[in-house]
């Protein structure tokens, strides 16, 4: 395996392990409604991994998580204001 392809690969292993961590460390019915992102996560280091060299190849699939994310961060701040959009001048 090449340095690249272990960094990659512990990379992946990190990002697992804080997955894991977030999903275990919550109660479930306290991110009812809100997405976990898991599969845009794991579906963008699988291709990153197979196509290394061109990541190009992965941008949809980096998109994709970076929606979720961005979805994920939203609902969690209209969950935690109590319906309300945040906004940073409140």
């Amino acid at each position: 395996m090449t340095k690249a392809a272990e960094s990659v690969a512990d990379a992946q292993k990190k990002s697992e392990d804080s997955v894991r961590l977030l999903s275990a460390g919550t109660n479930a019915e306290k991110n009812e409604g809100i997405p976990s992102c898991e599969e845009e996560h794991k579906n963008s280091l699988k291709c990153i991994e197979k196509n290394y060299s061109n990541k190009q190849v992965c941008r949809p699939l980096f998109d994709a998580y970076k929606n979720c994310k961005k979805a994920r961060t939203e609902a969690r701040l209209l969950r935690n204001n109590g319906g309300k959009k945040a906004t940073l001048w409140d």
